[in-house]
């Protein structure tokens, strides 16, 4: 990694404290969480053959290390609300997704009036996943089809194929 790559643009309310508290000449740690499950032993069919089981969490996590700038300017705005809305909007509207132009100009200036753009200067990224430890292929595989039936279709999905990483 380069010291000149970025995490991009963002946005931020204008009254809250991080744009107010946080420094650009200090390091900060940005915490960005993936999928995570509460695991029961009881999920676990080695159970049945010893009782050396206990609850555990999976999870996946990245932290991303750097410095924080901010921009207050409009075209930065536009640009960290304008990349926002069409990743996340596409993602849940696909071709219909709502777009800045769909609603009054000055009612959406008067809404980035309310946020600060930012930027991370990355210096460093350790990302770590503890999905499945030690276990046997039946215990993934028992948990990963518990996890589906709960709703919890990522996690399911990644314990059964992902392995821990960190």
């Amino acid at each position: 990694m380069s010291s000149s790559d970025t995490v991009r643009t963002r946005g931020l309310e204008q009254g809250g404290t991080v744009s107010q508290r946080v420094s650009p000449t200090r390091d900060i740690i940005a915490v960005f969480q993936g999928a995570q499950a509460s695991i029961s032993p009881n999920r676990y069919p080695s159970k049945a053959e010893s009782h050396a089981q206990v609850p555990t969490w999976h999870y996946e996590v990245v932290h991303v290390h750097g410095r924080m700038t901010f921009q207050h300017d409009e075209r930065s705005k536009i640009a960290a609300v304008g990349r926002l809305t069409k990743t996340f909007e596409t993602k849940t509207n696909g071709v219909d997704a709502w777009r800045m132009s769909d609603a009054p100009a000055d009612f959406v200036k008067s809404k980035r009036a309310g946020i600060v753009a930012f930027e991370i200067a990355v210096t460093r990224i350790a990302a770590k996943s503890k999905l499945n430890q030690t276990k046997s292929r039946q215990d993934i595989e028992n948990v990963s089809e518990k996890l589906h039936l709960q709703g919890v279709v990522r996690m399911s999905e990644r314990t059964k194929h992902g392995k821990s990483q960190g």
